[in-house]
């Protein structure tokens, strides 16, 4: 994203409106990686010393509580806090509480961000980072997190969406003579459809009572982790947006989705997307290393099932995004929520193929 004379101007206008350090704004870099809202690094120059940030718009369209989120974010960071637990540190706005017009702040940590897993290791890290957040947020009282995005992991209902957005689309085109995005999404619902059965499993067993409600992040990607720079070992998860009450088999499922993908969200290829078994035992075990002794027998019997699971949710929501006109996921061409389904879906596939060997790899790792 290139930035004009005057996007620089505003933003740093609007990053004197939190309480950051005094001296002359000298660099405003935009920071890519999200597809839901837009970041940028501000550094502030003293005389002997620079002092950096991030300064980050909320996407109003897909958060429209800014106040629920952040009040999320807060206590979660809180409370990790008081445990010496490595997170993210708000700035509060000049104007009181920590959040100016749509925009937030929050001070900079001085490490990196990987957008792929180059080696099983980076795995294990991912998996362990995950793995102290849960067990972090172990103790705290769910009850006091508001669901920013309802329903965001129930799958039952993220289908029904998406079946309900196809009938809509073709209801908004009657007159134009053509349905050409529910017809190229065709094969996908399709797809989607032979999986209904289950979308419930964990939905039901929250409801049941038979998994506990937990404190979960939502969204446990690679590139929401910051690594030390020297050691490469993981200080924290960022990007707490989504952070709302859910079972953790959600954070397992999501993190080795993303991880243990061969290929990428976009992916052309659809036959490129495998999932990679090592990569599924290096993330299992860096979790229990992290959270040791959390999960019950329940979650861990139901982790493979979950796993093929949130390829599918993901799937389903890129697709109904895409037959909603893209208005959830950042897009570039017309043609990327589609084609990012597609790849979802091809994963969901090779993931069905070996579920009896992730089943067992389930089974080494947690015996």
């Amino acid at each position: 994203m290139a930035l004009s004379y005057m996007d620089i101007q505003q933003l740093k206008k609007i990053a004197r409106q939190f309480a950051i350090a005094e001296g002359e704004i000298t660099h405003v870099i935009p920071v890519d990686g999200g597809r839901i809202n837009t970041t940028f690094k501000i550094t502030v120059t003293q005389k002997n010393d620079t002092v950096s940030y991030m300064l980050q718009r909320i996407n109003t369209k897909v958060f429209s509580d800014i106040n629920a989120v952040m009040s999320n974010a807060l206590l979660v960071t809180e409370h990790l806090r008081r445990k010496d637990i490595q997170t993210l540190e708000f700035v509060p706005a000049c104007s009181g509480g920590y959040v100016y017009e749509d925009y937030r702040m929050t001070k900079f940590i001085h490490a990196e961000i990987f957008q792929t897993i180059t080696r099983p290791r980076d795995m294990y890290n991912l998996g362990y980072a995950v793995g102290v957040f849960a067990k972090g947020l172990s103790d705290f009282d769910v009850n006091r997190i508001v669901d920013t995005i309802p329903n965001f992991h129930n799958t039952k209902v993220r289908y029904n969406d998406l079946l309900m957005s196809a009938i809509n689309y073709c209801y908004r085109n009657r007159d134009k003579g053509t349905i050409e995005r529910v017809g190229y999404s065709y094969e996908e619902i399709c797809t989607a459809n032979k999986y209904h059965d289950l979308y419930g499993v964990i939905v039901d067993a929250i409801d049941h009572g038979d998994i506990p409600m937990r404190v979960t992040h939502n969204d446990t990607k690679l590139n929401n982790v910051l690594f030390d720079r020297k050691t490469n070992t993981p200080r924290c998860l960022i990007d707490l947006d989504t952070v709302m009450k859910g079972s953790v088999l959600y954070d397992i499922a999501d993190a080795i989705r993303s991880g243990a993908n061969i290929s990428t969200e976009d992916e052309r290829n659809v036959f490129k997307s495998l999932i990679d078994l090592e990569l599924v035992r290096e993330f299992l075990k860096g979790f229990k290393d992290g959270a040791p002794n959390l999960l019950t027998k329940k979650e861990i019997e139901l982790i493979p099932i979950a796993i093929q699971i949130l390829p599918l949710e993901l799937g389903i929501r890129y697709l109904t995004d895409y037959l909603n006109g893209d208005v959830y996921f950042h897009i570039v061409n017309s043609e990327d929520n589609h084609n990012r389904a597609k790849i979802q879906f091809a994963l969901a596939e090779d993931i069905k193929r070996k579920m009896d060997d992730i089943s067992r790899i389930v089974k080494e790792v947690f015996d």
